[in-house]
């Protein structure tokens, strides 16, 4: 199966980078015993349309990042689902049945550079994707981490698979690069948070996918903030009939700690 030779590429690669990253030194049995705790990190937030009239209309997006984190490994899961229906005289029709899950591995996180792995998991009724697997690994780079900023910069290689609906599937190995940071703003009233891939496909020129994520979050209670999510992607490689740009934008509410 395609999904378990991705799982084998990826912890096999990151085991080797595991090794070659070697053994931190220094650790005290003080420091050792702060380690040892299990931090958990979570954001979730929902946003939605309801229209009613000559043309009905339900949107109902989610998003959903949760991180854990102990000594020196991280994991941190994405889940991002959308559902929408338009319905005429004629009836209804579903237009957005969106899914993307993935999950990051990353090893000796809090260093400046460190190894790490992902898998990824995506459907589109809009995009007509049947299913999306990939799997990487990389090196990530952290630039800035302050309670006012946090920057990283993350380079790797990824296999990915995808199923079409009108055309044939596509198989390729893509060479990724991924900016993200959280920034706090007039003393810690805003936070914008953003995260953009870039990857072309080292085996195909004519491959490119790109995407970024952006989300404005205003804060109105302890965990409780207003938010704005902005999603904006390309890919040069669709199906017959569909648009190669696609741009979403919500509000709603997110909680996060």
């Amino acid at each position: 199966m395609l999904q378990g030779k991705i799982v084998l590429f990826v912890f096999s690669l990151l085991f080797l980078l595991q090794n070659a990253s070697g053994q931190d030194k220094g650790i005290t049995p003080d420091t050792r015993i702060a380690m040892d705790s299990l931090h958990i990190q979570y954001f979730v937030s929902a946003t939605g349309l309801i229209q009613s009239g000559n043309v009905e209309r339900v949107l109902l997006p989610t998003l959903s990042n949760i991180s854990f984190s102990k000594n020196k490994f991280e994991v941190r899961q994405t889940f991002n689902y959308s559902y929408g229906t338009i319905g005429t005289i004629n009836g209804k029709i579903k237009l957005e049945d969106e899914l993307l899950v993935r999950t990051e591995l990353a090893v000796f996180q809090k260093k400046r550079f460190y190894p790490y792995s992902w898998g990824l998991y995506e459907k589109s009724n809009i995009r007509n994707i049947t299913e999306r697997w990939l799997g990487g690994v990389g090196v990530g780079i952290n630039i800035l981490n302050t309670k006012q900023h946090v920057l990283s910069f993350r380079n790797g290689i990824a296999y990915e698979e995808t199923i079409f609906r009108g055309r044939e599937s596509s198989e390729v190995l893509r060479y990724s690069s991924r900016v993200a940071g959280s920034h706090w703003l007039f003393r810690r009233k805003i936070n914008l948070s953003h995260e953009t891939y870039i990857q072309p496909a080292i085996n195909k020129s004519d491959d490119l996918r790109f995407r970024t994520v952006c989300r404005i979050n205003i804060p109105i209670w302890k965990h409780i903030a207003l938010t704005t999510l902005i999603d904006k992607g390309y890919e040069s490689v669709v199906d017959f009939g569909k648009k190669k740009n696609n741009f979403f934008m919500s509000y709603g509410l997110s909680i996060t700690n």
